[in-house]
């Protein structure tokens, strides 16, 4: 997962990209998020277990070979890479990442190997490994030769991915007077995805964070209820020590000053049981006191969930204002036309 991203973005990147590639196509999927191993080396991963049974109401059925279809490893690499570089985007990050390998970008760099946690454990107690060793020789071979050949290859394969997305596509989006941030929008997008997009795709997205957002203003609301039950519970223990303050006061006004020594002396059976009382009420006063406390932690704990819960409901509006706006936009020659004649008939 990318590092730029935080623990809670990182959570959604991947749940955004486990619905969309496992999901949809009916697999059950386990999903275990790890720091890494070392807190001096982050590396933030999931490891992702899934079914290869279809399932059914009476439980798991046959398997699913079509789901160990080796053609599925591009997709979901390439579904990883749009998941990622959208969460990089909306996060304000300038990092991007490629599914491609680097012979496929198109870029003459020598790559590194993977290491292990052995290797790095090795490493970190000051024993040399060779495949460290052989890393680092990459390493500074990347931080001396400055490949021509690489850059010029990156403007062809880009040169090439603008012609793949629909030279047509383009000029029409410009003819019909797209916006240019909606139109540099779906251009990134499509440059992502590799093709032309259709409306059918971005209403599909629409559709999606629609379902999210209904679901997590449910859960804001059921949030907000519960903020207000606490809030009135702690109102309710708070009014308690008020009355029993205010017994307590009135119960000990004929004892007080000369007249109360008096009253002391005089009724001294009545000023003990006073005392008894007295002393029942400070009891029941603290305890209530102490309630007091309680229900102001669990009055804050409610409202970090409502504010994390309003976060989310804003997160999910940003994002479908972002795509919502591209449908009102005209996708097709018929959709401009009954646009004009829509205008005319406004002013008309």
């Amino acid at each position: 997962m990318p590092r730029e991203l935080t623990p809670d973005q990182q959570r959604e990147t991947v749940r955004g990209f486990v619905d969309a590639a496992f999901v949809e196509r009916g697999m059950v999927a386990d999903v275990a998020l790890h720091e890494g191993h070392h807190p001096a080396e982050p590396n933030p991963h999931a490891h992702i277990l899934l079914t290869t049974r279809t399932l059914t109401r009476d439980g798991f059925g046959p398997k699913n070979r079509d789901w160990n279809a080796k053609e599925l490893l591009g997709a979901w690499r390439t579904q990883w890479e749009i998941e990622c570089n959208q969460a990089l985007e909306e996060a304000g990050k300038d990092a991007r990442v490629d599914a491609r390998s680097l012979a496929g970008q198109g870029i003459d760099r020598l790559p590194t190997v993977h290491e292990g946690v052995a290797v790095r454990q090795m490493e970190r107690r000051g024993i040399a490994a060779d495949r460290g060793n052989l890393n680092r020789m990459v390493r500074q071979q990347q931080a001396v030769v400055v490949n021509l050949a690489a850059v010029q290859k990156d403007r062809q394969a880009l040169d090439q991915i603008r012609q793949r997305i629909g030279d047509q596509a383009e000029a029409w989006r410009i003819q019909a007077g797209w916006p240019e941030p909606a139109y540099q929008r779906l251009r990134r997008w499509e440059v992502q995805a590799g093709r032309v997009l259709t409306r059918q795709d971005v209403g599909g997205w629409v559709q999606a964070v629609q379902t999210g957002e209904t679901a997590v203003q449910k859960t804001a609301k059921a949030a907000l209820e519960q903020r207000q039950g606490a809030q009135q519970a702690l109102e309710k223990v708070q009014a308690g020590v008020w009355h029993l303050t205010t017994e307590l006061e009135h119960r000990s006004d004929p004892y007080h000053g000369l007249r109360g020594w008096w009253a002391r002396w005089r009724r001294s059976e009545a000023y003990q049981v006073w005392q008894q009382q007295g002393e029942q009420l400070k009891a029941q006063r603290q305890i209530l006191e102490q309630t007091v406390v309680q229900q102001q932690e669990r009055v804050a704990q409610r409202q970090a969930e409502y504010v994390q819960t309003q976060a989310a409901v804003e997160r999910e509006q940003r994002q479908l204002a972002q795509w919502a706006g591209l449908l009102e936009l005209p996708w097709t020659s018929a959709e401009q036309v009954a646009r004009e004649i829509r205008a005319e008939e406004a002013t008309s």
